[in-house]
């Protein structure tokens, strides 16, 4: 049976590159952003909440419930379950794009001669921009903590533009950086908590995840697996990482 971070890998490696199509699994939900919300004082809770909800940036509810809950759960449980104290870090790198241009609007860019992104680069608060010539691309950095996917969407529409590229957060693995991060998935108004750690073996990897359910206020611990099947909640589990992975293909209320 396999362990979370190879099977993850496998997932990531498929799905790095987005092409401009219209199968980004975000979507945006408002036509109204206000994007001087952003950046938040808490980080953690707001790269979970904007990625959970699949919004341009997080919600302030879900924010602020995210923050209440970790604080619940860390107060109850740190000195007998230390994972918890691992932050979350969400699948894709926020406010930050790759966009590869084809040769003839990549030397319009070059040469300052391309405006029709102009708009763009104001609105989202373009703050960095750096090329590459050898391969066609621009790297694009925005301010503060903005959905890459939902970013994506609206670079894809442009002129020249083949694909776009999102940056994964970690790469688990034995070639990479171990993902250490937290699964979240909402059951009937409840969140559930997996936190999810990498610790390194004797001959490779054994993943960790140690699960809490958060009901009425309380942080109730249901313990730890290895593997994804093991204990009677291991379908939540593979429910949380799909949600992890494409925020928008299960509901996410809050």
């Amino acid at each position: 049976m396999k362990v979370i971070s190879i099977l993850l890998l496998l997932v990531i490696a498929g799905i790095i590159i987005s092409t401009c199509d219209d199968n980004s699994p975000t979507k945006s939900k408002s036509d109204i952003i206000d994007l001087s919300v952003t950046p938040m004082e808490n980080e953690e809770a707001e790269l979970a909440a904007m990625w959970l909800s699949g919004e341009l940036v997080a919600p302030v509810d879900l924010y602020e419930r995210i923050i209440d809950e970790l604080q619940v759960i860390r107060g109850m449980w740190d000195d007998s379950v230390p994972e918890v104290l691992i932050e979350y870090k969400p699948f894709l790198e926020p406010s930050k794009l790759v966009l590869f241009f084809q040769q003839a609007a990549f030397d319009s860019v070059l040469s300052e001669e391309y405006h029709q992104w102009e708009e763009l680069n104001s609105y989202y608060r373009l703050n960095n921009m750096r090329t590459n010539s050898s391969r066609n691309l621009i790297i694009l950095e925005f301010e503060g903590r903005l959905n890459p996917v939902v970013l994506s969407e609206q670079y894809s529409i442009l002129t020249g533009v083949d694909s776009i590229m999102h940056y994964p957060h970690r790469f688990p693995g034995p070639f990479g950086e171990q993902m250490t991060t937290i699964f979240i998935y909402n059951a009937e108004g409840n969140l559930k908590y997996f936190f999810h750690k990498d610790g390194e073996i004797q001959g490779g990897i054994r993943s960790t995840i140690d699960y809490f359910d958060f009901e009425n206020g309380s942080a109730i611990y249901r313990g730890r697996s290895n593997l994804w099947f093991e204990p009677k909640w291991g379908d939540t589990l593979l429910m949380a990482i799909e949600n992890f992975i494409y925020p928008d293909t299960l509901p996410f209320e809050y």
